[in-house]
């Protein structure tokens, strides 16, 4: 060990004086030493964790920064990989690997490697030193490495206490300090390709087979010619899911292939790995019609606490927090949109089974068992033996696609009365034709028709008998809702500027028998029957749910469209991040400010029931949309003997501004 320690010294004294392939013929020789068993009795390996394995990691790493001055990047990273697979904790070592593979040509790989090793050991060599030597090593690295590869990814607004750790067979994102909501977990700009044109948000029929193949077809001649942008792509994605063919579980790699290889032309086997692998990490790391590697390091979760948030002008995602994340938590969006993200366990699992995989998250779990908590009521349905609502999920009428799906059962017994309960032929086909109609509900604009389009469809969801909290009435309302939310929006910015009347809000507030056709199947069903309506029949006696169909007096001088909307939130609230969903609570706060308004003292909603209403929704709102509903509201409310007018202090106190 003296003769390789004597070879580190002379290394470093050439290397101070300049001359680096001294340096580099110094450290090599030392290396070799060691290796051959030159300096040791006995045959030494490179991963013992011995005084040997520590002085090969030291002279790999001096190598590999000696490579780096003379810009040779390849040997660099080569010999810093090597350092820290003979000591995984060297922080030296991830440095030089990090740096000298942004140099190289893989900044994602040396992103990957950032929060992966070297952020983690830095984090636990500064939580040893104290104050000012703690604070320096946190600048330098940041001055040092994040910001420079930052720069070469274009990323920017990185948080500094997120990692990557561990998660089943690829890595996540996890916070090391608490995230608040609607904090900025990072920006990162699309990365541009010559075959990125696939728009995932346009073509809803794409499933990860299609991506798979149209990502392979573009890449195959640029692979077959060996092609400079080929090259180029293959080191820039290195890094992304899937990193190596082990870490695509079997089942799914046999799946891919066996059907992505005849449409492909001949070629060998190693060429197919290799353009399969590509394609794939090409899936993964698709978002929209760009690549987003940074966001699609953060896994799925139907309780979702992050979303991504594409700017089109900028080119750019934002991953955002929407939850409080606390300390330890994995950073999870969500992989559907938000029309399948409110749909039921069934619907949403056959979705993201098109990711190929199974989501496992709380909320598959919890509403695939009935006999939890409050039942999971949002995937009821009416037993025909007693008439009482019992747990059963909605599976695919298309035998094949539920077929192996662990948590959900084709049939089960009813909680109450032990008959079998199982989803009937013609009920599996009205809930198809409803899912079906929800492509034709986005393309409404006016009122008459969404309300027509929600009339003929909720009629069908009765017929099916499930329970009012079902995840089909929830999505009937989303698309009902969605378009009124702008429509309501149009109407505050003429109140502004005109107030009640010249605004016509008052069309706004009127009954158009939603609230009837949605509560009368649940009390009017069993008026001529000797059962018990189903409302007050429901898991453990069901009280709560009765509740979700009545509306206090006072919000009823909102109108239906106020009704419909406060349904919504109450049957999403559970589990939809309350910060997502904005646009609903402003709009809600809206009819709030147009009902509380109303010069018709008679009709006008009391100030006691707008402040219930503005304490649950109007903290939701950012600070500009508050000022702009209490300016609205200090320019046209009542004047003269009107009761009921509302301070500014207790406006305030409801929408929680300081």
């Amino acid at each position: 060990m003296d003769i390789v320690e004597g070879l580190k010294q002379e290394g470093n004294a050439c290397f101070m004086n300049g001359d680096l392939s001294g340096a580099v013929a110094a450290y090599q020789q030392g290396i070799n030493a060691l290796l051959n068993g030159l300096a040791s009795d006995k045959e030494t390996s490179v991963n013992t964790g011995n005084e040997t394995s520590g002085m090969l990691a030291v002279l790999y790493s001096n190598l590999s920064n000696a490579y780096l001055s003379q810009r040779e990047y390849t040997s660099s990273r080569e010999c810093a990989e090597k350092a820290t697979q003979c000591d995984p904790t060297f922080v030296k070592a991830w440095l030089r690997y990090v740096h000298a593979s942004r140099l190289d040509g893989y900044p994602f790989e040396a992103f990957v490697a950032l929060l992966r090793h070297l952020r983690p050991l830095v984090r636990e060599q500064s939580s040893l030193a104290t104050g000012a030597a703690a604070t320096k090593l946190l600048v330098e690295l940041e001055a040092d490495v994040d910001l420079p590869l930052y720069k070469a990814l274009g990323l920017s607004n990185v948080l500094p206490h997120i990692e990557l750790e561990s998660f089943e067979s690829g890595m996540g994102i996890i916070a090391r300090k608490p995230i608040k909501p609607n904090d900025v977990i990072l920006v990162e700009e699309k990365f541009e390709t010559s075959f990125a044109e696939l728009d995932l948000n346009v073509q809803c029929d794409l499933t990860t087979i299609k991506i798979v193949t149209h990502f392979a077809k573009k890449a195959f001649p640029l692979q077959q010619q060996r092609s400079a942008e080929w090259l180029r792509f293959r080191k820039e994605f290195k890094g992304c899911w899937p990193r190596c063919p082990g870490d695509v579980p079997a089942e799914m790699h046999a799946e891919v292939a066996e059907k992505l290889r005849p449409q492909l032309p001949s070629m060998s086997d190693e060429d197919f790995e290799e353009l399969y692998l590509f394609a794939m990490m090409c899936r993964y790391n698709c978002f929209r019609s760009g690549f987003f590697r940074a966001c699609a390091l953060a896994n799925h979760s139907c309780i979702a606490n992050a979303a991504m948030k594409y700017n089109p002008g900028e080119k750019s995602m934002t991953l955002i927090a929407v939850r409080h994340i606390a300390a330890g938590e994995f950073v999870n969006v969500k992989y559907l949109s938000d029309a399948q993200f409110l749909m039921g366990v069934g619907k949403r699992r056959e979705y993201l089974r098109s990711w190929l995989f199974w989501c496992a998250c709380s909320r598959c779990c919890s509403d695939s068992d009935g006999t939890f908590g409050d039942g999971a009521p949002q995937e009821q349905m009416q037993c025909a033996h007693c008439h009482r609502f019992t747990h059963l999920p909605f599976s695919s009428i298309r035998e094949a696609a539920m077929e192996t799906d662990p948590l959900i059962p084709r049939e089960a017994p009813c909680l109450h009365c032990g008959a079998t309960v199982s989803w009937s032929t013609e009920s599996r086909q009205l809930v198809e034709q409803v899912t079906d109609s929800f492509k034709i509900a986005a393309t409404y604009t006016r009122v008459d028709e969404i309300t027509e389009w929600f009339t003929r469809n909720v009629a069908k969801v009765h017929e099916v008998h499930v329970h009012p909290k079902h995840w089909l009435y929830r999505v009937l309302l989303y698309f009902f809702c969605v378009p009124l939310t702008s429509l309501i929006n149009e109407h505050f910015v003429k109140f502004r500027a005109v107030g009640w009347h010249g605004s016509h809000v008052e069309a706004l507030l009127l009954q158009f028998g939603l609230r009837r056709l949605y509560q009368n199947p649940f009390t009017d069903d069993y008026r001529d029957s000797d059962q018990p309506a189903p409302v007050n029949a429901v898991h453990d006696g069901g009280v709560e749910n009765a509740d979700l169909l009545q509306m206090s007096a006072g919000m009823e001088c909102g109108g239906d469209l106020l009704y419909a909307l406060s349904i919504l939130w109450r049957l999403i609230e559970p589990f939809y991040p309350p910060y997502e969903g904005w646009a609903l609570h402003r709009a809600i706060c809206q009819l709030t400010l147009f009902a509380l308004t109303n010069p018709r003292e008679s009709v006008a909603m009391p100030a006691s029931e707008a402040l219930q209403i503005l304490r649950c929704h109007g903290k939701f709102l950012g600070s500009a949309d508050a000022s702009l509903w209490i300016s609205a509201y200090n320019q046209h409310k009542p004047t003269g003997k009107h009761r009921g007018i509302l301070s500014n202090k207790q406006i305030k106190s409801a929408l929680q501004l300081s």
